[in-house]
Formats: C-alpha cells, structure tokens, sequence
C-alpha cells in the first residue's frame, strides 16, 4: 500500500513539473507573429543602412570620370538624390560645375537651361529633405539665375544665408556669386551681401579672401569696401594689410 502512494506521489510530481516546462515556452500564434514582425522591421532598417552606404559608394565611384561625364547627368536629367547626407553635398557640388564652370559656360544655351532646370529640382528635393543645407539653397539660386529669374535667384541666396549664417566658405561663394550681378539686382543684392561680408572680414582668415574677392572683380569690388568701412577698425585694418600684400605680390 505504501509503495503504492509513494508511486502515486511521484506520477503526480513528474505531470506537475511536466506542465510547468511547458508553461515555460510559448505557444500559440501570438508569439510568432511578434518575431515575424521583429524580423521584418529588422530587415527593413537593413535595407535602410544599406542603401545609404550604396549611395555614398555610388557617389564616390562615380566622380572618378572625367568632367563631361561626370555632368552628363545633370544634363540629361538621369541624376537622383540620395538617402546619404554626404552623396547630396557631391551632388549638389557637381550641380555647381553644371552651372558656374568654364565647361558650363561653353556649352550651348539650351543645355545649360537643361542643366539649370535638372538641378533646380534636385536642389529642392534636397532641401525639401534638408531645409539646412546652405549648399543647396545656392544651387538653387544659381539655377535661376541661369534661368533668368532674378527676383527667385535672390530670394534662394537669402535662404542659404539663413541656412548657414556661420559657414565661411559659403559666404565666400554667395559673395562670388553676388558681385558680378549687383548692377542688377541693385541695393537688394548690396543688403544681402552685408552679413557675408561681415562674417569673413570678423573672422581670422577671411580679410584675405576679401581681398582676393575684391581684387577679381573690378568696380563691383567697391560695393566690398563700403560694407567694410562701416566695421570697427580692427576688421578694416586687417582686409587693408591684405589687400596691400596681395597687390605687392601681383607687382
């Protein structure tokens, strides 16, 4: 009898612990589809990352042509941004030869309207994505420049400026841009030239740059000096030392 019991309290412990293992895993559907789900936004992020870094390769692969075929593109309209930060800033920069370049200027009018209007839409679908991307905005203005779009080429400058009110190397090229047409846009262009100027003639390497600026663009080089005389004296004294050592040097 007492081997009996003890065979009965042995069967009832062996169900029990046998329920609670299986208590332990999971059943049911429920489970599954949660990692079906993990899996599938795993892979998307994947995929994601992925076409990132084809971006930039593609990018990077890609300029290594001469320069008419690098543009290309640009002309034909076949060029797309990208998902990478970095393949849109050598986008956009090729957009800038398409535009500015001694090759661009050669070419026939009707291909740098292409160009001009190809890069346009890349520029804003750039910025649509990236509002801060100062580069972009003036592509933008460049493009309608091209396009003969005065009052829509200004407006995008303004907005590159707002972008990146402290980036240097863009003042220099919104500078470069503005000079030669200030005749055409008027007091405008001179208003928007002020806090360009300001930048690089407050700064420690932009007096130089100034100088050479003022130096490549004849008369229109004078609206240069009437935003600086308005600065402290440090600024002045510093683009004046500048402009005396590059002038020695050209001698």
């Amino acid at each position: 009898m007492f081997t009996s019991c003890r065979h009965c309290r042995q069967k009832s412990r062996a169900t029990l612990a046998l329920k609670s293992r299986k208590g332990n895993f999971p059943t049911g559907r429920r489970p599954v589809r949660l990692a079906l789900a993990g899996c599938i936004a795993g892979l998307g992020l994947a995929l994601a990352g992925l076409d990132a870094v084809i971006g930039e390769s593609s990018a990077f692969f890609t300029r290594s042509g001469n320069q008419a075929e690098r543009l290309q593109p640009l002309y034909d309209g076949k060029a797309r941004p990208s998902l990478s930060t970095y393949s849109n800033k050598l986008l956009m920069r090729d957009c800038d030869e398409a535009l500015s370049s001694v090759y661009a200027r050669l070419l026939p009018q009707e291909q740098r309207e292409a160009g001009a209007r190809n890069c346009l839409a890349l520029a804003r679908e750039v910025t649509g994505s990236s509002p801060a991307s100062g580069v972009a905005w003036l592509i933008q203005a460049k493009a309608q420049d091209v396009l003969g779009d005065r009052a829509a080429a200004a407006a995008a400058i303004r907005r590159s400026q707002e972008a990146s009110a402290g980036e240097g190397w863009l003042a220099v090229s919104r500078i470069r841009f503005l000079l030669p047409r200030l005749s055409a846009m008027g007091e405008e262009g001179r208003a928007i030239l002020v806090p360009d100027v300001t930048l690089l003639a407050m700064s420690r390497n932009g007096p130089a740059r100034l100088a050479e600026l003022y130096q490549q663009n004849g008369e229109n080089g004078q609206a240069l000096i009437g935003i600086i005389d308005n600065l402290p004296n440090e600024p002045k004294t510093q683009f004046l030392r500048q402009l005396r050592a590059q002038s020695r040097q050209g001698a």
